[in-house]
């Protein structure tokens, strides 16, 4: 199990922005969550490697600066 953080940039991308876990376990990821922040809430997509933001159901636009959130909690689990 690992926790840590995680920073969004200031140009998101349409389906979510890259995240990198596997540096920490050496086996397949089980599962990650985000905890929510300021109004968003976070979704990760294991086939592309990369975690979504949400406000009010709907997905951050394109282009959107969402560099005000940083330091988004997450917990991740895993084979080690």
């Amino acid at each position: 199990m690992l926790f840590g953080e995680f920073d969004f940039s200031n140009n998101y991308n349409t389906g979510g922005e890259a995240i990198n876990v596997r540096n920490y376990f050496s086996k397949p990821l089980i599962t990650i969550h985000f905890f929510p922040k300021d109004g968003y809430v976070f979704e990760y997509d294991e086939v592309n490697k990369k975690v979504k933001a949400f406000k009010g159901g709907i997905e951050v636009e394109n282009g959107t600066d969402l560099s005000n959130l940083s330091k988004v909690k997450f917990m991740a689990i895993g084979w080690a």
